[in-house]
């Protein structure tokens, strides 16, 4: 069995990075969290496609306030090494130890800056469960609302099809994306209710079109009692 696991808003406190390490660096040269979030959704993605990274968000802030973008960065980062292994959302490591128990097939899949995604995994300590053969960071000129589901036959081609497989992911829409190709596929989503984009109906919504294919709560402790009572069916 293929268990796939997303990392921002599944595993990690994404929402935390933007307040703490985006969001901070720009009110830091008096700009208001407004001016904050602006910058951040303005280097978020360009045509559909994830560019976010330190690197562009100091630069874009860099030419805000008139701060050089290294010294913005280096600032951003080691805000980051602070708040490292608590990055991490309560249950995760619990979860990856309990999946990793029964020598389950383990990746991570996620989405952004190459170079971005595997700093988020090595700070939060998550490396340790994730080498680099386990990852599946889908191609950046792929758009974000079909690169997940391309990455995965790109990675596993027909096994992916053919073999059962699990996903630990956050966001409802894609994961019913990925579901509807896949029908091999079963998913486990944690609703994390700090991100403003989703409501609880958007999760309900999928649950009623996919049944028990579709399992979210906001707890990875739940998620994982429902996982293991998945595996003994």
């Amino acid at each position: 069995m293929i268990v796939l696991f997303d990392l921002d808003n599944t595993l990690i406190d994404t929402q935390r990075i933007k307040q703490e390490v985006f969001y901070a660096s720009a009110i830091s040269f008096g700009l208001s969290e407004a001016e904050a979030k602006d910058i951040y959704q303005s280097v978020r993605n360009i045509d559909g496609k994830v560019i976010l990274s330190p690197q562009n968000f100091a630069v874009k802030l860099s030419v805000r306030v008139g701060e050089s973008s290294d010294v913005i960065e280096a600032k951003m980062y080691e805000k980051l090494k602070q708040i490292g292994k608590n990055l991490c959302i309560s249950g995760a490591i619990e979860l990856l130890h309990g999946v990793q128990k029964e020598k389950l097939d383990m990746y991570i899949m996620t989405l952004g800056v190459h170079s971005w995604q595997k700093e988020k995994i090595q700070y939060a300590g998550l490396d340790m469960f994730f080498p680099k053969e386990k990852r599946i960071l889908p191609a950046l000129d792929l758009s974000e609302e079909n690169a997940k589901t391309i990455a995965l036959e790109n990675f596993f081609g027909k096994k992916i099809y053919e073999e059962e497989s699990i996903l630990f992911n956050d966001k409802p829409e894609e994961t019913a994306k990925i579901l509807e190709a896949y029908p091999r596929m079963n998913a486990f989503v944690r609703w994390d209710t700090n991100d403003e984009r989703f409501s609880k109906k958007d999760f309900e919504k999928f649950e009623t079109i996919f049944g028990n294919r579709f399992i979210f709560s906001e707890s990875l402790f739940e998620l994982q009692a429902q996982f293991e009572d998945f595996l003994q069916k």
